[in-house]
């Protein structure tokens, strides 16, 4: 899975889905929603991606010009929706010829909005989209020095000092020759100042996601704590049509929150799958309504359900408890 902020916070019982349906979206993984394609084309394009879709050419249903085909500039046509509404069952992005046009201006801001903080996506790149990153080496049963350069998308699975055993996507990670890093990560906001930011990314988990990140680059790829330089935010303000914004850095004492905000996330899932006891989740029995059962048996007597002899049921025999 890629780990996402909302899934912190359920975690830690913020609200939401319960653990079970967190359980299960993981299992299924992300289906694309419209909530999502914004901040997905730019994802798909800027890490090499190709789980997007353009628009097809459409055709006029009604009208003088009907059967003329035409490319749409929105979504008001009823093809253009049914396609998109087909790339989604598909797992895909689906977008208008506009909106990849956009997404590309907003991956080459986003180069060079990094590449002013010293961050190279051009020319020191490793592309690892789908697949795992691991410096384990059988042969020598060592880890092996990740080399040099940025590496965008790397997946990367662990085991926490805990016992939990974990998966993530990193939007970037760069390994200097000295053995320094960092990470990176982009997202979409409403806004791109540092006061609005630091609520954004509190409520939202981002710290508890910069906690995830670190341990897997520490564990699943052996990088050394001591050495690690920093989390990004990198920023793209919706308002600003879709050009990156502005690149953040979460200060030492969000990181530190973030970590202990993650240790807690890990108990909190590991507890839950040990006892199967989900928050928000409080089981028990349904009993029918007194009119359901009278509607479906004639004998039955709506005024007391739960006699079930006037209906050729006796209590019992029935191990309701062991079922």
């Amino acid at each position: 899975m890629r780990l996402r902020q909302s899934y912190s916070g359920y975690l830690l019982g913020r609200g939401g889905k319960t653990l079970r349906e967190l359980q299960r979206d993981i299992e299924k993984g992300r289906t694309p929603t419209k909530a999502m394609e914004d901040g997905a084309l730019v994802d798909q394009l800027l890490y090499g991606g190709t789980t997007y879709t353009e628009v097809g050419t459409c055709t006029k249903r009604s009208g003088p010009d009907k059967g003329k085909p035409f490319d749409p500039e929105d979504w008001t046509s009823a093809d253009a929706q049914e396609q998109r509404a087909a790339a989604r069952e598909r797992g895909q992005v689906c977008c208008l010829k506009s909106e990849v046009d956009a997404a590309l201006a907003q991956k080459q801001s986003l180069i060079d909005a990094l590449q002013d903080d010293g961050i190279d996506l051009v020319n020191g790149v490793n592309r690892l989209q789908g697949d795992l990153l691991d410096t384990w080496n059988e042969k020598a049963g060592a880890y092996l020095p990740l080399a040099p350069g940025v590496y965008t998308q790397p997946r990367v699975h662990w085991t926490s000092e805990d016992g939990v055993q974990c998966a993530g996507t990193l939007d970037i990670l760069e390994v200097f020759a000295a053995g320094h890093w960092r990470i990176i990560d982009t997202k979409l906001s409403m806004r791109a100042d540092e006061e609005w930011l630091s609520k954004q990314a509190a409520d939202m988990g981002w710290d508890v996601q910069c906690g995830a990140y670190k341990e897997a680059c520490e564990r699943g790829l052996n990088l050394d704590p001591a050495l690690f330089r920093g989390y990004a935010i990198a920023v793209c303000e919706k308002r600003s049509k879709l050009w990156m914004s502005a690149v953040h850095w979460l200060e030492d004492i969000f990181i530190h929150c973030g970590d202990e905000q993650w240790r807690r996330c890990k108990l909190a899932w590991a507890d839950a799958v040990k006892n199967d006891e989900w928050p928000g989740v409080t089981g028990g029995k349904l009993s029918p309504p007194g009119y359901y059962v009278s509607r479906v048996f004639d004998t039955a007597d709506s005024a007391a359900a739960d006699d079930l002899s006037g209906i050729g049921l006796d209590v019992s025999d029935l191990d309701t408890e062991a079922q």
